[in-house]
C-alpha cells in the first residue's frame, strides 16, 4: 500500500533511508562517502521534509518499507529498504508521486539521481541530461541529472457519449 507521509512516519522513513544508503549503495561511493551521506539527515529533517513536500511511504504488514518525496517539479527522495528491494515498490512510489505531479498540472519531472538510483529512473522512463558531481556532508558524490516528460490527464468531458 502507498499512501501520503505523515508525521509519525518520519523514525521509520529515516531508518529506511539509512539502510537503503548503507546496503543498497554500497559499493558505489567510497564508504566515507556512504557514511556521510547516510548520516546527514536526520529525524527531524525527514518530518520537515514530509511537512514541506508531497511525500508518501510504501507500506507492507504495517512497516513503512519505503519512501518517495516530490518537491516542486523534483523528485527529491526515493528510498527503499533493501530486503523489499526488487518487489516493486520504488515504481509504486514512483507512481503516486507522478499521479500527484499530474494533479499539480506538471508536465515535467526531475531528479539527481544517485548512482545507485540511475537505473531505476532510466526504468520509470526519466533520460539523462547530464552527470556531474555534487558535494553533500564534506564528501562529492557522482550523480545523473534526470528529466522526464508526463502528460497531464486528458480533461473529462461533461458531454454524455454519443
Amino acid at each position: 500500500m502507498v499512501r501520503r507521509a505523515a508525521s509519525e512516519d518520519a523514525p521509520a522513513v529515516h531508518l529506511v533511508r539509512q539502510r537503503a544508503i548503507r546496503e543498497s549503495a554500497a559499493g558505489l561511493y567510497e564508504p566515507a562517502g556512504i557514511e556521510a551521506w547516510a548520516a546527514g539527515g536526520s529525524e527531524q529533517a525527514v518530518r520537515r521534509k514530509i511537512a514541506g513536500t508531497a511525500g508518501f511511504v510504501a507500506v507492507v504488514d504495517g512497516d513503512v518499507v519505503g519512501w518517495a518525496a516530490l518537491d516542486g517539479a523534483e523528485v527529491d527522495q526515493l528510498y527503499v529498504r533493501p530486503d523489499n528491494g526488487g518487489a516493486g515498490v520504488a515504481r509504486r512510489l514512483y507512481e503516486a508521486l507522478e499521479a500527484h505531479a499530474r494533479g499539480q498540472g506538471l508536465t515535467r519531472l526531475t531528479a539527481v539521481a544517485s548512482l545507485r538510483a540511475r537505473p531505476v529512473f532510466l526504468s520509470f522512463g526519466f533520460t539523462e541530461v547530464g552527470r556531474a558531481r555534487r558535494s553533500f556532508n564534506g564528501h562529492t558524490y557522482e550523480v545523473s541529472d534526470m528529466s522526464r516528460c508526463i502528460r497531464a490527464p486528458a480533461p473529462r468531458s461533461s458531454r454524455p457519449p454519443s
